[in-house]
C-alpha cells in the first residue's frame, strides 16, 4: 500500500493524467498538492527506504534484485540531470547550487549502492546484517545533516528595525490601505508595522473585496489575496 500510495502521490506533484484529474474536483481543486504534500511522499520513502534496510537485514533481498534497485537509483539519478538540460534548468543563475547538491546525491548514492550490493551478497546473515544497518544509517545521517545544516545567522530584530521602504510606508499609512504588489510585504505582515494592506492569507475574507482582488490584481493562487501579478486600473 505504501508504495502505490508512493507511486500516486508522485504522479500527483507531476501532473500527470488521469491522476491529475482529481484537482478538479470540488473541494480537492482547493488542496495545495504542489506545496504540502511533498512532506507527505517524504515520509513514504522514508518508510519505503526502513523497509529495504530491513529487507537486508534479515537478508530477504536477492543479489539479482538489489542489483535491479542499484540500476534503477543510477538511472533516475542521470535522468534528472538530463530533464534539467532538456528544460534549460542548468543556465539558471542559482544552477550552480543544484548541481553541487546533484552531485552530493551522487556520492551518497554510490555509497549506499554498494553497501547493499556488498550486503546482499554476504553469507554470513547476523554479521552482514548488522554492518548494513550500520554503514546506511551512518551514511543517510551525514547527507541529512549536510543538507539541513545552515552557517549562524547574526541577530536582528527586523520589527525594530524595518527596511528604508518600509519605514516610508509608515510614515504614509495615514493615506489608507496599502496595495503591496508582487510580494513587497508578504500577507499580513504589514499589519506588524500598523500599515494595513490588501493582502491576506486568510481562509475567509469579504467576499466583494475578494472577487475585486481577484479580478484586478492577478493573484497566482486563487484561494488567497496574496501574490498579485498585474496593477489595476
Amino acid at each position: 500500500m505504501t508504495l502505490w500510495a508512493t507511486v500516486l502521490l508522485f504522479l500527483k506533484l507531476l501532473g500527470v493524467a488521469p491522476v491529475q484529474w482529481i484537482a478538479l474536483l470540488p473541494f480537492l481543486n482547493n488542496v495545495h498538492f504542489a506545496d504540502y504534500f511533498g512532506i507527505l511522499l517524504n515520509f513514504f520513502f522514508a518508510i519505503l527506504g526502513a523497509l529495504g534496510v530491513e529487507s537486508l537485514v534479515v537478508r530477504a533481498v536477492k543479489p539479482a534484485r538489489a542489483l535491479a534497485v542499484v540500476l534503477s537509483g543510477t538511472v533516475l539519478l542521470f535522468t534528472l540531470r538530463q530533464v534539467a538540460e532538456a528544460r534549460h534548468a542548468l543556465e539558471h543563475e542559482h544552477a550552480a547550487r543544484w548541481l553541487a547538491d546533484w552531485k552530493s546525491l551522487s556520492v551518497v548514492m554510490f555509497l549506499a549502492a554498494s553497501v547493499i550490493l556488498v550486503g546482499s551478497l554476504a553469507r554470513s546473515r547476523l554479521k552482514a546484517g548488522r554492518v548494513v544497518a550500520l554503514l546506511l544509517t551512518g551514511i543517510f545521517i551525514f547527507e541529512g545533516f549536510g543538507h539541513t545544516a545552515y552557517p549562524r545567522q547574526r541577530r536582528w530584530d527586523v520589527w525594530r528595525h524595518p527596511v528604508p521602504y518600509v519605514e516610508k510606508l509608515m510614515a504614509e499609512a495615514r493615506l489608507g490601505r496599502v496595495y503591496s504588489g508582487r510580494g513587497s510585504f508578504h500577507a499580513n505582515m504589514s499589519s506588524a508595522f500598523e500599515v494595513f494592506g490588501f493582502d491576506s492569507v486568510m481562509t475567509f475574507n469579504p467576499p466583494r473585496m475578494y472577487q475585486l482582488y481577484q479580478e484586478y490584481a492577478g493573484p497566482r493562487k486563487p484561494l488567497f489575496m496574496r501574490e498579485s501579478q498585474t496593477i489595476p486600473p
